[in-house]
């Protein structure tokens, strides 16, 4: 039982520590205007979820992304639907 529970889970526990190794060394390798270390990113999420500035914070952030993956979908809609009008939707004729 021990093997495949070894077996089952360690690749993803071994990605997991692999991926934030690989971000603790790129973020001390560039400038922390384009990433910061994974050590640091705890700090600052310890201090924001201690000082009660977690939810705003993340409330900001969801609402820029929600915006973004709003604006996308439209876009790509729109995009889709003046692509089938000016072909006169014959990709969808052609699979049928």
């Amino acid at each position: 039982m021990q093997t495949s529970f070894l077996r089952r889970h360690a690749p993803f526990w071994a990605s997991l520590l692999a991926g934030i190794a690989l971000w603790e060394i790129a973020g001390r390798s560039t400038s922390q205007a384009f990433m910061v270390p994974f050590s640091e990113t705890l700090v600052r999420l310890w201090q924001l979820i201690v000082g009660g500035d977690f939810l705003s914070q993340f409330l900001d952030s969801a609402e820029l992304f929600l915006t973004g993956f709003v604006l996308a979908v439209v876009a790509s809609v729109l995009l889709i639907g003046t692509a089938e009008a000016i072909t006169g939707g014959s990709r969808r004729r052609a699979l049928r």
